[in-house]
Formats: structure tokens, C-alpha cells, sequence
């Protein structure tokens, strides 16, 4: 049961980060240099997988 959980909320996560992922590159790679864009989203995928 447990486990179910978990995946469930695994996948739940990964969609949160490429929605997150999707509106950062919106809002701000018009007004940001792409090596920052990347370093941002590398930040993201540390910051959500590391909860």
C-alpha cells in the first residue's frame, strides 16, 4: 500500500516539475541568458527530487 503510494506520488512530482519547469521558461527565458535557464532548472530537478 505504501509503496503504491509513493509511485503515485513520484509521478505527481515529476508532472509538478515539468508544469513548474514549463512557466519558469515562460516567464524568464525571454529576460535570461540560457546557461541561467539551465543552471534553474538543474536547481528545480535537485530541489524536488531531494524532498
Amino acid at each position: 500500500m505504501h509503496n503504491i503510494f509513493q509511485k503515485k506520488y513520484g509521478l505527481y512530482k515529476i508532472k509538478q516539475l515539468l508544469v513548474t519547469e514549463a512557466v519558469f521558461n515562460l516567464v524568464w527565458d525571454k529576460s535570461l541568458m540560457p546557461v541561467n535557464v539551465i543552471v534553474k532548472i538543474h536547481i528545480l530537478f535537485f530541489y524536488y527530487f531531494s524532498l
